[in-house]
């Protein structure tokens, strides 16, 4: 396995798509931040991991965006302790809060 894409339910079809070139789809219908950890029992199997989810944080609960990026910094934080050599990309890339 080469990568994995991480989410909300905006990737549940995404999968079909993906999978002939090596790359595991995982979404979480509703998923918040908080509920991605859940979906990277196998982390360091993968080179690269793609995180795509916020929106639900954001729609649903009454959180600030300053919350959700504190939120997906530790994110972030938590996949690079589980597998620091994998190549993380979320949507908040280019944030100071996100780090490389």
């Amino acid at each position: 396995m080469s990568a994995l894409l991480v989410g909300d339910s905006l990737l549940k079809y995404v999968g079909r798509y993906t999978q002939k070139e090596g790359i595991v789809t995982r979404s979480l219908s509703g998923a918040k931040v908080a509920d991605i950890p859940d979906l990277l029992w196998d982390i360091e199997n993968f080179k690269f991991i793609i995180v795509h989810v916020g929106i639900n944080d954001l729609a649903y609960m009454p959180r600030t965006p300053g919350q959700v990026l504190d939120n997906f910094a530790k994110l972030v934080e938590i996949i690079r302790k589980q597998n620091p050599r994998a190549v993380v990309r979320t949507p908040f890339r280019c944030h100071p809060k996100i780090p490389e």
